[in-house]
């Protein structure tokens, strides 16, 4: 009799609790959201289907729980052979990798570095007996221009405001503030279905895992719907947005935000 891998043992748990409970693929997907095709995959360990790590945690997460299974144990399992590397780097090539590397001593040059440039520019011409004027004017020249460019660009970067401390300073909630776009946070505190509508399109449809944090953009306007908005953590231009406080549009959507 042959011994099963972690990853066999996963999923042949899985199925065999779902038939040991008489539900079928199609009902575990009306109850957990979670996609056929995952679904499968979950049960024939086929990991390499999830886009990230993070999905296949959640909808491992949400598919323990409906089946009451120990959600903890069964990942340990899979991460006992996801984390191990299937091919290692070969030691010529991590060493070539290394040689590329910039040495830790190095730092960028400086305006003290091209005044020491320019210094032995001066003394190279003195030494090889180099008494012209306008042999020694050209590369002075060309010192300078670089010294006033450096400089310039200094005084410009300490003047220029930054953005970020305007967009904190401004009330998300004031619909008259002059910023032309909001930041709009989600944190999925558990596995959740939302739709979310951002500036008159579908910018997000579909089943989120838990732990899960996504950001967009607004212009003009953002509506949310859910059946569980409790789920949901949303901050709104860096200040929390409660839903339960917010107004509903006709068609039942959440108003996160209208201009």
């Amino acid at each position: 009799m042959t011994n099963k891998t972690p990853l066999e043992d996963v999923g042949a748990l899985l199925k065999q609790e779902r038939l040991r409970k008489g539900l079928s693929l199609e009902m575990v997907q009306k109850q957990t959201r979670i996609p056929r095709k995952f679904l499968d995959a979950l049960e024939q360990n086929r990991t390499s289907e999830f886009p990230a790590v993070v999905y296949l945690q959640g909808f491992l997460r949400s598919y323990c729980e409906l089946l009451g299974l120990d959600f903890d144990s069964l990942w340990s399992k899979w991460m006992s052979v996801l984390s191990t590397p299937a091919n290692p780097e070969p030691q010529e090539a991590k060493h070539s990798a290394q040689q590329c590397l910039p040495k830790t001593g190095a730092r960028p040059l400086g305006l003290q570095d091209l005044a020491d440039s320019m210094e032995r520019t001066q003394k190279k011409e003195q030494d090889s007996g180099e008494s012209g004027l306008e042999s020694r004017r050209i590369p002075l020249i060309g010192l300078s221009l670089i010294l006033v460019a450096i400089l310039s660009y200094w005084l410009t970067t300490l003047r220029a405001p930054k953005s970020s401390q305007g967009i904190a300073g401004a009330n998300p909630f004031d619909f008259s503030s002059p910023l032309r776009e909001v930041s709009l946070r989600l944190t999925m505190g558990k596995a959740a279905w939302i739709r979310l509508k951002i500036d008159g399109r579908i910018s997000f449809e579909g089943w989120i895992p838990a732990g899960v944090t996504r950001d967009w953009r607004i212009k003009e306007s953002a509506f949310l719907r859910t059946t569980t908005p409790e789920a949901l953590n949303f901050v709104l231009n860096d200040k929390p947005l409660l839903l339960a406080g917010l107004s509903k549009d006709s068609s039942g959507d959440f108003i996160l935000y209208s201009h």
